[in-house]
């Protein structure tokens, strides 16, 4: 038996396996009771104690008298991990019954997951047929005339709305190293060399995608695991002097088949690369999870919220535990809210919002979670950093308090499944 412990949005009663049912073999059987009310879709995870023996299974939910066969997938990362989507509205003191069960066949609905495509150069997350986002493995040139320092792999872009329009932007003229969303670090301190990973046109360093680890879709949700590196540059030859990988990290990108818009879980695990500790150096912006919106958000017609109910005019250098990025475009709100995981370090994070009019007269949005705006980090050989974000994308206008009910399911859950 697996004992989990409660939290104010869950009470998991237990894990426990069985031996036999009425209706088949019962593998894992468990109750779910949710403490406040909830108006979505809310992912679920489970970690297993044994992957279970049979091939084909079906994972059944009981809401009051009602039984019903739900999506699920099994997911192998290190542990083995149960996955499925609690859909929503909830109410408050709410319990479901779950049980996963041996069956003679898996029947799931063609086209109504979540896939990826892999092309030339990018991993295409397509979710209902929609596409969501693009991770570029590839990398992308720099722009005509510009120096050759601005190309670079390793970032997300395009990320969309449902309604399919491109929320971000690569490569914008008032800064050529920005791509859509990604995560340099702008002052890192290593064998009494400082390199700059954020502005590639100081020829320091770079960041370069490695490797696929893994690639996953289905019913649930689609998942990339991949390798990426932060390489400085030699700084009496940065053309041709010997490269230096300084930090090893991993990114793991997943999206969730959720009703109503885009559900995104980002995860950065930074590692020194090399036998000496490595300083992540205090600055303004750099690290944590950046973004750069579509050019067609602007002082005009856009606008940003936080938790602490921060706009744009007074957000930056504030913390926060989460920030909606949101514009409308001939008539249609789309936005962006980025949720602060609460174990990430420093919580809750600082953050960098562009002051409106930063570029000429026309303002843009940029928007970031800075861990080490206030204080430096030393990871030493063998540390880890360990940054999470949950990203929702959706068509118009949020509250507060939905916006704070999204926080507390995405963190409570995360504690619930005793995630480390």
């Amino acid at each position: 038996m697996l004992w989990l412990f409660s939290t104010g949005l869950f009470l998991i009663i237990a894990l426990v396996p069985v031996k036999a049912s009425a209706q088949g073999k019962v593998l894992f059987q468990w109750t779910e009771s949710f403490q406040v009310a909830l108006s979505y879709d809310l992912p679920v995870s489970k970690i297993l104690d044994s992957e279970p023996e049979f091939r084909d299974m079906r994972l059944e939910e009981t809401i009051g008298k009602d039984t019903r066969s739900i999506p699920f997938q099994i997911l192998k990362n290190g542990h083995i991990e149960l996955c499925w989507i609690a859909r929503g509205p909830v109410n408050q003191g709410e319990t479901r019954q779950y049980r996963l069960m041996a069956c003679s066949k898996t029947v799931a609905e063609p086209g109504m997951g979540v896939g990826i495509l892999r092309t030339d150069s990018d991993y295409l997350f397509v979710q209902r047929g929609k596409p969501v986002l693009a991770y570029h493995f590839s990398i992308h040139p720099a722009p005509a005339g510009q120096s050759k320092w601005y190309a670079r792999s390793g970032f997300i872009h395009p990320l969309y709305a449902p309604s399919g329009q491109v929320l971000t932007w690569i490569q914008p003229p008032d800064h050529y190293h920005h791509y859509g969303i990604w995560d340099p670090w702008t002052r890192v301190t290593w064998k009494e060399h400082t390199t700059d990973f954020w502005n590639l046109k100081e020829h320091q360093g770079t960041v370069r995608y490695q490797d696929l680890i893994s690639m996953r879709s289905g019913p649930v949700c689609g998942e990339i695991i991949v390798r990426q590196n932060h390489i400085a540059f030699d700084p009496q030859d940065p053309e041709n002097g010997p490269e230096q990988k300084v930090l090893d990290e991993t990114w793991r990108i997943r999206v969730w088949n959720v009703r109503g818009g885009f559900l995104i879980d980002f995860e950065s695990i930074l590692k020194p690369a090399i036998d000496e500790p490595v300083s992540l150096d205090v600055y303004r912006y750099g690290g944590g999870i950046g973004y750069r919106a579509t050019k067609e958000w602007t002082g005009n017609n856009s606008e940003v919220i936080t938790s602490e109910g921060k706009t744009w005019d007074n957000g930056d250098a504030t913390r926060a535990k989460w920030c909606r990025v949101y514009g409308t475009v001939n008539g249609v709100t789309n936005g962006v809210l980025f949720l602060s995981d609460q174990r990430n370090y420093d919580f809750p994070q600082h953050m960098r919002i562009w002051p409106k009019k930063l570029v000429g007269a026309i303002s843009y949005q940029y928007f970031e979670f800075c861990p080490t705006r206030e204080k430096a980090l030393v990871l030493k050989p063998g540390d880890q950093l360990d940054q999470r974000y949950r990203i929702w994308v959706s068509k118009g206008t949020m509250t507060m308090d939905e916006m704070e009910a999204m926080w507390e399911g995405y963190n409570l859950r995360q504690q619930a499944e005793g995630r480390e």
